[in-house]
């Protein structure tokens, strides 16, 4: 009597499709769309040049950048950006654990552990912001803290440009030092 294999193929079909749908996670634990598919070109210690009209508006440094052509974007890991306003000044600097770049688009979304300061004494913490380089704007729906000096202000949801001179916090939240009673 001829024995039917098929049955034991099954199993080892089903362990291979798990493997294969393993893609990294992002910061909110699920699976990022672009990783479940390979990237064109996956790229280490890189520096990029973001421009606008033919100035230099910023400068990309990434761990680890993943390029997919025929979503034309870019995943980075690791990221560092210098920000630089019309006139080709540095004028703040952004830190998060990954961005997102589309070809063609000025913007900028950063996500995770983001931190951006500018030359001055100005600092931005949130998890998760969007920079349009031909605004010159930082906009982002989630929890934002602004700290300048001795004062912090936070909320949800901001719209600042990327000087951090002209904050705008929709919830806001905030706390200032008492003024010395030496100088009034």
């Amino acid at each position: 009597m001829k024995k039917n294999s098929s049955w034991m193929l099954l199993p080892a079909l089903a362990v291979i499709i798990c493997l294969s749908c393993g893609g990294e996670r992002n910061n909110q634990g699920g699976v990022n769309p672009l990783d479940l598919h390979l990237p064109d070109q996956v790229l280490t210690n890189t520096e990029t040049y973001l421009t606008s009209a033919g100035r230099r508006t910023g400068v990309i440094k990434a761990e680890t950048l993943k390029v997919y052509t025929n979503k034309d974007t870019t995943l980075m890991y690791g990221v560092h950006v210098t920000f630089y306003d019309s006139s080709g000044a540095h004028v703040s600097t952004l830190t998060a654990d990954s961005g997102l770049v589309t070809r063609n688009s000025t913007i900028l979304e950063a996500e995770g552990n983001v931190r951006a300061w500018t030359v001055g004494d100005k600092l931005l913490l949130t998890d998760s912001l969007r920079w349009d380089a031909t605004r010159e704007e930082i906009t982002t729906e989630g929890f934002v803290k602004a700290i300048r000096g001795a004062d912090t202000i936070s909320g949800w949801g901001l719209q600042t440009d990327q000087r951090l001179e002209n904050i705008v916090i929709k919830n806001i939240q905030g706390s200032f030092r008492e003024p010395d009673s030496e100088t009034d």
